[in-house]
């Protein structure tokens, strides 16, 4: 039996075996022979969906933010793009910068800002987040994921 134990990035590791505590073995050839795939691909498959990044890491990786939102007037909020990466921009009354991942975290829906409101909109279902990335609305019921906070040009995430 060939199988691949998948670090589902969950749980402590194992003092014994430095696997995670949360590991799920996967039968290549039974999904193989319930799919009519060769195993190799089946393998393949599957271990292109484990190796997946986060393209949001590297945009946690900048240090100075400044030069990204210097053209947003204070007290605005806008959608723009950092290395091919669209990124949720809230600068404040005080020149300071919140950076947040702009998807809703309800459905992955690309969030909009609501100037009158300062909150971040979904128009997909509805929720709304509050220009720092606060859940004010459901049906999201987790925070926007904060990439960085710029305050007076140093990053402080």
């Amino acid at each position: 039996m060939e199988e691949i134990i998948e670090n589902t990035g969950l749980g402590e590791a194992s003092e014994k075996t430095g696997i995670p505590a949360r590991t799920r073995q996967i039968d290549i050839q039974a999904i193989s022979a319930e799919t009519g795939l060769p195993s190799g691909s089946v393998k393949h498959g599957i271990q292109a969906q484990t190796d997946r990044t986060d393209p949001y890491d590297k945009i946690k990786k900048i240090r100075d933010y400044s030069e990204y939102f210097r053209d947003i007037p204070p007290g605005t909020g806008k959608i723009i793009v950092i290395s091919s990466i669209k990124v949720a921009v809230y600068k404040n009354d005080e020149g300071d910068g919140y950076f947040l991942k702009p998807l809703c975290p309800h459905m992955g829906c690309l969030l909009r800002f609501n100037a009158a409101e300062k909150s971040w909109d979904c128009p997909c279902h509805g929720s709304r987040f509050s220009y720092d990335g606060k859940v004010l609305n459901s049906p999201a019921f987790e925070d926007l994921e904060i990439l960085s906070l710029n305050m007076n040009g140093k990053q402080n995430v």
